[in-house]
C-alpha cells in the first residue's frame, strides 16, 4: 500500500474550518481531563475520608481494648486473692477442728478444688489431661471398689 501524497510531504495548510475543528475537540479534550481529574480528586479524598475514620474507629476499638484487659487482670488478681484467703480459711478450720475429719467425703472436695484451682493457674493441656485422667482413674476404682463391696440383695 502506497503512502498518501500529503503524508509523503508538508502538512496542509489549516484553513479556518479545520482550525475551528481542532480547537472544539482541544476544549472538549480539556473539559474531559478537568471533569475525570475532579472526580478522582473527589474519590482520593472520599477514600482519605474513609481511611481517617476507619483508622479512628481502630484507635477507639485498641483503647477498649487496653481497658477491658487491665479490667480484666485486675479481676483475676482479686480472685486470686480471693482464692488464697479462702484456703488460709480453709486451713484456718482444719487445724481449729481437727477432731471433726468429715472423712472421704470432705477430702474428696478438698482435692477437687484444688485440682480446680490448679486448673485455673496452669492452662496448659498436658497438666489438664494428666488430672483428668487420674480423676477418671480415681472415679473408676471407687465404682469398683463400690461395686464389689456392696453386697448385692436378692428380692424373691
Amino acid at each position: 500500500m502506497a503512502p498518501r501524497r500529503h503524508q509523503l510531504s508538508q502538512p496542509r495548510k489549516a484553513t479556518k474550518a479545520g482550525k475551528k475543528r481542532r480547537q472544539k475537540h482541544k476544549t472538549a479534550l480539556k473539559k474531559l481531563l478537568a471533569e475525570t481529574k475532579e472526580t478522582l480528586q473527589k474519590k482520593i479524598e472520599a477514600s482519605d475520608r474513609q481511611m481517617n475514620t476507619t483508622s479512628a474507629e481502630i484507635l477507639v476499638l485498641k483503647r477498649k481494648l487496653g481497658e477491658q484487659r487491665r479490667a480484666h487482670e485486675e479481676l483475676v488478681k482479686k480472685h486470686e486473692t480471693a482464692e488464697t484467703e479462702a484456703e488460709l480459711m480453709a486451713r484456718l478450720a482444719s487445724v481449729e477442728h481437727d477432731d471433726d475429719d468429715d472423712g472421704p467425703k470432705a477430702a474428696a472436695a478438698a482435692s477437687k478444688h484444688k485440682k480446680r484451682r490448679d486448673n485455673k493457674r496452669f492452662r496448659f493441656g498436658q497438666f489438664n489431661r494428666l488430672y483428668r485422667r487420674r480423676d477418671r482413674q480415681q472415679e473408676n476404682d471407687v465404682q469398683v471398689r463400690n461395686s464389689t463391696s456392696a453386697p448385692a440383695i436378692e428380692v424373691e
